[in-house]
């Protein structure tokens, strides 16, 4: 996944822990095998090297996060869609080498081979069709946080009930990890010259996403563009959102909908989070402040119960 991952398990020591080691490890291969677009095996690789109009099997989790993803497309209007891997690839932010960006022709055709209409799901068959040639899926926003949640499965499965997984930044934490102790995950600062805490959360039970183009981005006669575009434009997001940070109990939809509320910019994302009951902090720039926070009434709400 291009990225670190780190596992945490509070509570009596475990004399298995090599195999609860191997167990995370699989998880985690698992999920990278099948969604990675560096893999020419993966599912993600094949599709979109599929021709269109021919049937693609591929595998129950892949689906899964695909239909999850089309369902956040939707609760957004459309600021998260996963079909933009042409123009994910165009703008320096895929497998291959980055190149300058793409002018604003290239970027209007790759956008017409975009969209969920040109894919087909059917999940009882488990398998997948595009509907035109030029489609190219990317699941960089959803992935990880899936991986998350599949890593925190095993972990529960095998009984362990107080953890703490974070994979790339998004991350998913059990029980206390002692009564009283919740687990206290920080919001990092929205800026690119070195990594500072803004703020520390104190969260049990939940999964905790924070998404912001501060880390990944590239730099071209003199401009820098972020990794998190715009489906609705085919350009890099530019709004007034530094970092949108989502809490929920499913690590992927969290990782989805902040990809998504750092497109909206602060006005939509809030309005959104506020319709939909969405726990919601935002950090804008401010010239006075520095960072001006902007919080939801959903997540006001679970971080003074303890984001249970």
């Amino acid at each position: 996944m291009g990225t670190s991952y780190s596992v945490s398990v509070a509570g009596p020591e475990t004399r298995n822990r090599s195999r609860l080691a191997m167990a995370i490890r699989q998880a985690i291969e698992q999920v990278d095998s099948l969604m990675s677009t560096y893999r020419e095996d993966s599912d993600i690789s094949r599709l979109n090297r599929h021709p269109a109009g021919h049937p693609l099997q591929v595998s129950e989790e892949t689906l899964e996060v695909l239909e999850a993803a089309q369902r956040v497309g939707e609760l957004t209007g459309g600021a998260f869609n996963v079909t933009v891997g042409a123009l994910v690839d165009a703008w320096g932010f895929g497998p291959a080498p980055p190149a300058g960006p793409p002018d604003p022709q290239a970027v209007l055709e790759l956008q017409r081979a975009t969209g969920w209409d040109k894919l087909e799901l059917d999940r009882r068959q488990r398998v997948l069709r595009k509907l035109d040639a030029g489609l190219q899926v990317d699941l960089s926003g959803i992935a990880k946080g899936f991986a998350v949640d599949q890593v925190a499965e095993t972990l529960e499965d095998g009984g362990h009930r107080s953890y703490l997984v974070d994979i790339g930044g998004e991350v998913r934490v059990g029980a206390e990890r002692a009564p009283g102790r919740p687990w206290r995950i920080g919001v990092e600062r929205p800026e690119a010259t070195g990594r500072l805490v803004h703020r520390i959360l104190s969260v049990s039970d939940t999964a905790m996403a924070t998404s912001g183009n501060y880390r990944n981005f590239r730099e071209s006669q003199g401009r820098r563009y972020g990794h998190v575009l715009d489906p609705r434009t085919g350009n890099p997001s530019e709004t007034d959102v530094a970092s949108a940070t989502v809490l929920d109990s499913s690590a992927m939809r969290a990782d989805a909908v902040a990809t998504a509320l750092l497109v909206l910019g602060s006005q939509r994302a809030i309005a959104l989070a506020e319709r939909e009951g969405l726990p919601v902090l935002l950090l804008v720039a401010d010239e006075s402040a520095g960072w001006m926070e902007i919080e939801s009434s959903a997540f006001r709400a679970r971080i003074s119960a303890g984001a249970r």
